[in-house]
């Protein structure tokens, strides 16, 4: 059973976080031939200022979108 850990900047709104779920999904499914009910995601929603980027913190880099 796959197990994808997704880990995205926070914001996302839960319609875009179950379009990442179903395309993920999709891929096991089509790619791999897996029945739909092995797959699992998970997504983790981090602050930017959590995240770095060649040593800088991402909200500084990439403010709020």
């Amino acid at each position: 059973m796959p197990f994808v850990k997704v880990d995205i900047w926070e914001g996302r709104s839960d319609e875009e976080k179950e379009k990442i779920i179903k395309g993920i999904t999709d891929v096991f499914v089509r790619e791999l031939k897996m029945p739909k009910e092995w797959v699992q995601v998970l997504i983790s929603d981090n602050p930017r200022s959590n995240w770095g980027i060649n040593g800088e913190q991402a909200s500084k880099l990439h403010p709020e979108e």
